[in-house]
């Protein structure tokens, strides 16, 4: 009886290992195309980038990552569905502005009384790689991480979890990955932003439209720093 009991025990903590390793494993392949926003040779800076040869980075990355992702995503996660109907479609678009809306002016508010910054956009500004920073931050960031966070890990290997536990430690997941540990008041807001992606997951079970929402918050945010910029505030 006590060998089953401390076999069940080594096989619980086994599986968690490989949820763990899984996780750091599609973390890094999620963040691959990133690569393609960064000057990578001695040769190569910000201000003379070769464009052609980044854009096939981020393109050769994005595909990668795509299809691993995609490929756990419908392994791991027995909830995929897309919604095709126009009745689904409509809920999921309101569910997404509806929930991103309160969400975007929380974390601005947050932004403007915290004097937080968004500093990579402001590094990568007037580079020949800017446009590739835009393209990744509004389109594949978006779809590689809601894959990750809401495809395999919330919907995925958190789905036997209470949805009110899974979405808070998704979004907590969320938050620490951005690396900002050091800036609570930004690590909260990228919290904040986890929380509503989640929540937008858990109630469409559709990925597109927490990739939709995603996407949506990072263009609004890189639109309303420009105009920060352009008006030198």
């Amino acid at each position: 009886m006590e060998n089953s009991k401390f076999s069940t025990t080594v096989g619980k903590g086994v599986k968690i290992l490989l949820e763990v390793a899984l996780i750091i494993a599609c973390f890094f392949i999620a963040e691959a195309p990133v690569l393609a926003e960064i000057p990578n040779f001695k040769w190569d800076t910000l201000a003379h980038a070769n464009l052609l040869k980044h854009t096939l980075i981020l393109l050769g990355t994005t595909v990668f990552s795509f299809a691993v992702l995609y490929f756990v995503y419908k392994r791991i996660n027995d909830g995929f569905r897309l919604a095709n109907d126009k009745a689904g479609v409509k809920r999921g678009l309101l569910i997404t502005l509806l929930t991103l809306a309160p969400v975007y002016v929380i974390v601005d508010i947050i932004s403007y009384y915290g004097h937080v910054t968004d500093a990579d956009l402001q590094f990568e500004y007037g580079s020949n790689l800017f446009l590739i920073f835009i393209i990744c931050a509004a389109i594949v960031s978006p779809i590689m991480e809601e894959l990750l966070f809401q495809g395999i890990i919330q919907g995925g290997l958190f789905k036997k979890l209470n949805p009110a536990v899974a979405i808070i430690i998704t979004a907590g997941l969320f938050s620490l990955a951005h690396g900002n540990i050091d800036n609570p008041l930004k690590c909260l807001g990228i919290f904040i932003q986890g929380l509503g992606y989640a929540y937008i997951y858990y109630k469409t079970k559709d990925i597109r439209f927490a990739i939709l929402g995603h996407g949506l918050n990072n263009l609004l945010a890189i639109m309303e720093t420009l105009m920060l910029i352009k008006l030198g505030l």
